[in-house]
This record gives structure tokens, C-alpha cells and sequence, in this order.
């Protein structure tokens, strides 16, 4: 006999969970949470711009202005750590344990019905170590065309936000500027 526990076939007298071929456990718990959350923000209470303002009205006063601000920018935090926390796995997943696990089953690639194809693919990670030589060797093995002069966008935008601040001219034959004001909150 058997009961489940959300999605998770559990043995009622063990209460140990029941291996079905279509369980995965918690993954499928986070999943169909993360999916009710999605649904409810598309469709029964949006997040937009219109609903904040809805709650703080159009007057707000500096402290729910910043208490406002301090939980939307909470509100991101968590979202990315959540992102970053599933990323990790997801990478692991598809990086080590299906690699490995299909070396050890001998293939690379294989049907799975209901899914489709589930199959590896070579792939690099690349860091250059010292970038000068890099372009030489690059330039030395017919692949000099790769080579592009690049600049930092962080740091092109805070140098002409600097020299506009001094009131120095930034040519807009050159540049597209739109100045804008953010917030921020710091703790005191």
C-alpha cells in the first residue's frame, strides 16, 4: 500500500519513498511549485509596475517607498539565488551524472520514449592565459580574423558619465545616451 507525500509515492508502513520510472523525487516537488508560482504571476496577481503602485499609491511616503524598495529588491535577490542554487544542479546533471552514467551503459546516444533523444555533444571550456600570445598564435594559425578591439562596457559608461558630470561634450555622432535616475538603499 502506498501513499503519496505531493508528488513523491511514499510506502505507507516504511515511509520510505517508492521508485516509480517517471519519480524524480524532489526535483518534480520544486518543478510543480515553481510552476504554480509562475502561473499565479502571469495570471492571478501580476507583479508589474501597476500593482506596486496599487499598494503604495501614487504618494507613497519615504519610508514605504523604501520598505517597497527593499523587499522588490529582495524579491531579485532571491529569484537569482534560487536560479544560481537550480543552476548548479542542472549543470552537475548534465555535465557529470548523464555523461557517466551513459559511459557506463556503453552509448552516447539512445531513444527514450515519451522524451525523444537524450545524447552528448562535445563542448570546451577555453580561459586565456596570457592574451597577447594568444593573438599571436591566433594570427600564426590563420585565425586572426577572431581578433576584435573591445572595451569594458562598464567601464566606457562610467567614464562618459564622469566627463559629462564635469560638463565636458560626449559626441553623439559617436554615442547613444540615456541618462536616467535609479534608486538605491543602503543600510545606516
Amino acid at each position: 500500500m502506498s501513499e503519496k507525500h505531493g508528488q513523491i509515492p511514499v510506502d505507507a508502513e516504511t515511509g520510505e519513498e517508492i521508485q516509480e520510472p517517471n519519480n524524480t523525487g524532489n526535483v518534480r516537488l520544486w518543478l510543480d511549485k515553481f510552476e504554480r508560482a509562475l502561473e499565479t504571476l502571469r495570471t492571478k496577481a501580476p507583479l508589474d509596475p501597476d500593482q506596486v503602485l496599487a499598494a503604495i499609491g501614487p504618494e507613497g511616503s519615504p519610508a514605504e517607498m523604501a520598505q517597497m524598495f527593499q523587499e522588490l529588491k529582495r524579491l531579485h535577490e532571491v529569484a537569482d539565488e534560487i536560479k544560481k542554487q537550480f543552476g548548479k544542479t542542472y549543470d552537475w546533471f548534465r555535465v557529470s551524472y548523464i555523461p557517466e552514467r551513459m559511459e557506463t551503459l556503453g552509448t552516447s546516444s539512445m531513444k527514450v520514449d515519451g522524451y525523444g533523444r537524450l545524447g552528448l555533444t562535445d563542448d570546451l571550456r577555453v580561459k586565456m592565459l596570457d592574451k597577447e600570445q594568444v593573438y599571436e598564435w591566433l594570427e600564426e594559425n590563420d585565425m586572426g580574423d577572431m581578433i576584435t578591439e573591445t572595451v569594458n562596457a562598464s567601464t566606457l559608461k562610467a567614464s562618459l558619465r564622469k566627463r559629462l558630470q564635469k560638463g565636458e561634450e560626449v559626441p553623439d555622432n559617436l554615442f547613444e545616451l540615456t541618462p536616467f535616475t535609479r534608486a538605491n538603499l543602503t543600510k545606516s
